[in-house]
């Protein structure tokens, strides 16, 4: 009986092409990649590793359709990997900029650097001008002086970051909290697209319905009350009136998410301006309940009124009532969706400043967590010092005295000079984060965005770079150049003659104007 053939062990390596995409530049790696397709051929039969190779063909195909269009020799997609990381850069730089401000000069107070001195001089110094018991207790204690300003400086950069991180902590929570409002804002919303649909669906039910029930009538024989007509003229009726519902919670909720936040991160300057009283508070609840079910009100009569006024039967009536309804639907569901972008628009930015914040605060984090090793250098400076004054009697030389004692206080002098640099880092910081997290609520902060003026920008944006694009063909971009030249021209002469002259008569400043 003949013995099956076991298949070969597969090596847990890539493949050929894998190898290939990915740069492998070693024999070894190449190697063990061959030997991968051979035991895949072995197992799973040649048919396979076409199918993997045709893969690995359509990858690399789509890959260079995507990234085809180069830009001063560079494709398209190298481009924006080369963007991304300038972008990164900046960014990085940015942040680390405070930090370099802050550490381009000395951070020592006068005091401080008076002190610093003073005892290093004395503790070099005693030892010519003292006896050895006055120089065990006059070193020591120059010492311990300089640790305490390290010690010191330590704790105003703690208390910094501290302050920081809880800035940051806040504007994190209040981001979330907007959030999560937005969230519930789109929940409310989400109803709106199939109240779209339903009374979509009943207006073409209403157009149908005149010819269903005379085709009915004719085959079956029966005679069909003409009430009929006023199902699908109700239920896009009712569409509306819950998508007038919906909207105005949506829009309501909306509102809150971008307004939350603002009065908690304001002074109190600020707040005494849009400060309301409990009674103006009831007032205006009571105003915006009036106004949702004026609305829902409107909504629900708007389609029966307009259907009474027009002339007609009853089946026209219908089809009219149910297009109107379905006409404010989709009002609505673009209102509910204007109310989203702004909300959203506002909440990014929230989120953005509260990111901001936290950046700062963690970059305050990382300044000062060198803080505790110079206070426990100094600290240690300070303790050899009280064994090396124990060590004077058997020191012949006063020189060698001197130097004994000065150089430990030294050494402490330089940890805390280099403490208070690491402090000022802390405190710059700290006050990024604030006012990072004070953005929130600043009145002249970026203007919100304007739905329909954005959407206008966009296509504006786009357009121009479809132009782009369309210059660079050989036919059509001469083609188009000849075309767009006169125009482009004319509106050139235009804008130069509007500006020829200014506001006041002034000839106006030159300037140069792009394609």
């Amino acid at each position: 009986m003949q013995e099956q053939k076991k298949p070969m062990p597969m090596p847990f390596v890539e493949s050929t092409s894998d190898a290939v995409s990915r740069g492998a530049n070693t024999e070894k790696e190449y190697r063990l990649s061959e030997s991968a397709d051979a035991a895949f051929v072995a197992n799973y039969g040649v048919e396979n590793s076409f199918s993997t190779a045709a893969y690995d063909m359509v990858t690399k195909f789509s890959q260079n359709v995507v990234n085809a269009r180069t830009i001063d020799g560079i494709p398209d997609g190298e481009l924006k990997d080369r963007q991304v990381s300038t972008a990164l850069n900046k960014m990085r730089r940015d942040v680390i900029s405070l930090d370099a401000l802050a550490s381009s000069r000395s951070q020592l107070t006068s005091v401080e650097l008076l002190v610093l001195t003073s005892t290093v001089l004395i503790s070099a110094s005693a030892p010519w001008l003292l006896p050895v018991k006055l120089v065990e207790l006059i070193v020591p204690s120059m010492a311990a002086l300089s640790a305490a300003i390290g010690l010191s400086a330590e704790y105003v950069g703690k208390t910094a970051v501290s302050r920081g991180k809880e800035v940051a902590a806040v504007t994190l929570q209040a981001a979330a909290e907007s959030e999560a409002v937005l969230a519930q804002a789109e929940r409310a919303k989400a109803v709106v697209p199939l109240c779209v649909g339903l009374s979509a669906t009943a207006s073409a039910f209403a157009l149908l319905a005149p010819e269903l029930v005379a085709e009915l009538g004719t085959k079956l024989g029966l005679q069909i009350v003409t009430e009929v007509y006023l199902i699908c003229p109700l239920l896009a009726a009712i569409a509306a009136a819950v998508a007038s519902l919906a909207t105005a919670e949506c829009a309501e909720l909306a509102s809150a998410a971008a307004g939350l936040g603002a009065r908690r991160f304001a002074s109190s300057g600020q707040i005494s301006r849009t400060w309301l009283s409990a009674t103006e508070q009831i007032g205006r609840s009571s105003e915006k309940t009036t106004i949702k079910w004026r609305s829902f009100a409107g909504s629900v009569l708007l389609a029966p009124t307009l259907a009474v006024l027009v002339p007609g039967i009853l089946s026209f009536k219908a089809i009219v009532a149910a297009a109107a309804a379905a006409a404010q639907t989709a009002f609505f569901l673009a209102k509910a969706e204007y109310a989203i972008a702004l909300g959203a628009d506002a909440v990014a930015l929230k989120s953005r400043q509260a990111a901001v914040s936290d950046t700062y605060a963690n970059q305050g984090a990382r300044a000062g967590a060198i803080l505790p090793f110079t206070s426990a250098t100094a600290s240690l400076c300070a303790a050899v010092t009280v064994a090396v004054v124990e060590l004077l009697p058997i020191i012949p030389s006063v020189l060698a005295q001197s130097a004994a004692v000065a150089v430990f206080p030294l050494c402490g002098s330089f940890v805390a000079a280099a403490a208070t640099i690491s402090k000022a880092r802390c405190e710059v910081d700290a006050e990024a984060a604030t006012a990072a997290a004070n953005e929130l609520s600043r009145p002249d902060r970026e203007v919100e965005i304007n739905p329909l003026e954005s959407t206008f920008e966009l296509i504006k944006l786009s357009n121009r770079a479809l132009l782009d694009r369309l210059y660079l063909l050989p036919y059509v971009g001469k083609f188009l150049k000849r075309f767009l030249s006169p125009i482009f021209a004319a509106r050139l002469r235009d804008v130069q003659a509007r500006g020829a002259i200014g506001m006041n008569g002034k000839p106006a400043p030159k300037v140069a104007l792009a394609r």
